[in-house]
C-alpha cells in the first residue's frame, strides 16, 4: 500500500504540481471502485481511480517481469524514494 501511495503522490505532483495534499487514504466508492482519496488539511480535494490505473497498465504494458521468485530483487520504501529522486 505504501508503494501505491508513493507512486500516486509522485504522479499527482508531476501532473498537477499546484495540487496540495498532506494525506492519501484508500477507500471504496459507492460503485465498488477502489480509489485513493486526496486530502489536504482535513478536506477531501480529489481522488484517484486505482482500478482504472490497473486496467490501463495491464492493457498498455506487456513487458512486466514476474518478480515473485527473484530473490535478488528488493523493492522497498528506500529503493522507491531513491528512484523517485533520480527522476527529479
Amino acid at each position: 500500500m505504501k508503494l501505491v501511495k508513493l507512486l500516486a503522490a509522485d504522479s499527482i505532483l508531476k501532473n498537477d504540481p499546484d495540487k496540495e495534499f498532506d494525506e492519501l487514504r484508500f477507500a471504496v466508492d459507492n460503485d465498488g471502485t477502489n480509489i485513493l482519496v486526496i486530502i489536504n488539511k482535513g478536506e477531501i480535494t480529489g481522488a484517484v481511480d486505482i482500478d482504472n490505473m490497473y486496467e490501463f497498465a495491464s492493457s498498455h504494458c506487456d513487458n512486466f517481469k514476474d518478480l515473485r521468485d527473484d530473490e535478488d530483487i528488493v523493492i522497498n520504501q528506500e529503493w522507491i524514494l531513491n528512484k523517485l529522486s533520480e527522476n527529479e
